[in-house]
C-alpha cells in the first residue's frame, strides 16, 4: 500500500529501495516485517549518535513542548550557546552559521568568499576550484561546484561561471589565476568513493593559498560532526 502511495504522490529525486524501516536501536534497524539491518549509511551520515537515543529524545521533546520555531528576527538562546560552543571546541575566533542542509552551507561558503573577494582584492576575485570526484550540492550553484560532470546536466543549464574542477592537488595550484578568490575541497571524497585526500598535500595547499591570502573551503559535510 505505502509503495504505491509513494510511487504515486511522492516525487522521486532519488533511486528508491522499498524497504520500509519501522524503528531503530543504535545502528541497528528494523523493517515492517521484524527483519534487522546495520544501518552503515548512518542516515546517510546524520545519525551520528544511533537510532532511538533517549537522551537525544528527550532534549527534542522538551525543547518541542516549549517552544518549536521563533525564526531568526529573534534571540535564539539554545543556538548563541551552540555557536558558543562550537567556537570553542573549534578554536578559531568566528561567528557560527546555522544552515539546513550541507549544500546550503555550501552556498554560504561561496558567497562569503565572493564577497571577500571583493572585498580584499583591487580586481575582482570570484572564481572557486575543486577537485574532480567531489560532491557539495544539488542546488544550481554547489551542482556546478561539483567535480563530476554527469551531475552538470544540460536540464538545468545555464549554470553559474566561476568554477573548474582538477584531479589533483598539485593540479588545483597550478590553475589558481588573478581571479580565484578560493578553492573548496573535502577532507574525504564522499560520493567519490571514500578517498581521504593525502594529508601533507592538503597541508601544502593550505599554506600556499595563506600566502597568497586566498581562502581553503573545508567542505566537511561528510566528515565533521564526528562522522
Amino acid at each position: 500500500m505505502y509503495e504505491e502511495m509513494d510511487k504515486t504522490y511522492v516525487l522521486h529525486t532519488y533511486p528508491r529501495n522499498y524497504v520500509n524501516f519501522k524503528e531503530g536501536r543504535n545502528a541497528t534497524l528494523f523493517d515492517e516485517k521484524g527483519r534487522d539491518y546495520i544501518d552503515f549509511t548512518s542516515g546517510i551520515g546524520v545519525v551520528s549518535v544511533g537510532h532511538g537515543n533517549a537522551r537525544l529524545a528527550n532534549v527534542i521533546y522538551e525543547q518541542a513542548k516549549n517552544l518549536i520555531h521563533t525564526s531568526n528576527l529573534f534571540l535564539i538562546e539554545p543556538q548563541a550557546k551552540l555557536a558558543k560552543r562550537i567556537s570553542e571546541l573549534s578554536g578559531m575566533d568566528v561567528g557560527v552559521f546555522f544552515a539546513n542542509s550541507g549544500a546550503e552551507a555550501n552556498e554560504g561558503a561561496i558567497k562569503l568568499a565572493r564577497k571577500y573577494g571583493q572585498k580584499h582584492f583591487k580586481n575582482k576575485r570570484y572564481k572557486v576550484l575543486t577537485l574532480e570526484h567531489s560532491f557539495h550540492g544539488r542546488t544550481i550553484t554547489t551542482v556546478k561546484a561539483t567535480g563530476q560532470s554527469s551531475f552538470h546536466k544540460n536540464d538545468f543549464a545555464p549554470y553559474p561561471d566561476g568554477f573548474s574542477f582538477h584531479d589533483q592537488i598539485k593540479n588545483l595550484l597550478s590553475a589558481i589565476d588573478d581571479e580565484t578568490v578560493a578553492v573548496m575541497i573535502e577532507l574525504v571524497q564522499g560520493e567519490g568513493g571514500v578517498q581521504p585526500l593525502d594529508k601533507k598535500a592538503v597541508k601544502e595547499l593550505a599554506s600556499t593559498l595563506k600566502e597568497k591570502g586566498l581562502l581553503l573551503i573545508v567542505d566537511e559535510v561528510q566528515t565533521g560532526v564526528y562522522r
